[in-house]
């Protein structure tokens, strides 16, 4: 699983290089939500097409990306989900750090288990999505709370900044148009 997040950051970051000499002009028609159904089990989901990455090194960073779940028929935030390469060994007790653009800071800590294959998940009260839906934000930090090694990006692109609250636009008229169709 490292191995491929590796490999994952590495060709994003390459490709992002030559990108960046083109133009730095937000493109939200790439910002999607995938919707999916497992016929078998009726099972829902619905995901982002595209993770916010955190990356300097090929080796070492961390993609982010607003998980989502449904209630009562309406897609809700459920909290962040982390995949990290290279921020120490094993996870455990981590945490993110997002600076806004207004100098605010807010903090939230891994609530999952222990494991070592890099996957991080947070903000299990939801108490971040106000920020997360208003402010754009300028520096995500992951802390490994076991080793305390730490990566650290500043954005400057305004589809970097504005990841959260393209996401939660998109979710916004995700559920508009759905309670159009089952209203028909």
């Amino acid at each position: 699983m490292k191995k491929i997040l590796v490999v994952a950051i590495a060709l994003i970051a390459f490709s992002n290089s030559f990108s960046q000499t083109k133009t730095s002009v937000p493109q939200p028609k790439n910002f999607k939500l995938l919707y999916e159904k497992d016929n078998m089990t009726d099972e829902e989901y619905l995901s982002v097409n595209w993770n916010l990455i955190a990356a300097k090194t090929p080796k070492t960073g961390f993609l982010v990306k607003p998980t989502f779940s449904k209630s009562d028929s309406i897609w809700k935030y459920n909290g962040l989900s982390v995949l990290a390469a290279g921020i120490g060994g094993c996870h455990e007790d981590d945490y993110l750090i997002i600076m806004f653009e207004d100098g605010s800071k807010i903090r939230t800590d891994m609530w999952n288990k222990f494991n070592c294959t890099g996957d991080v998940y947070l903000d299990w009260d939801k108490e971040m999505e106000k920020d997360l839906r208003t402010k754009p934000i300028k520096i995500v930090r992951l802390t490994n709370g076991r080793s305390f090694d730490s990566h650290e990006v500043t954005y400057t692109k305004a589809e970097d900044k504005n990841y959260f609250i393209t996401y939660f636009k998109k979710l916004d008229e995700f559920n508009l148009k759905s309670k159009s169709i089952v209203k028909k």
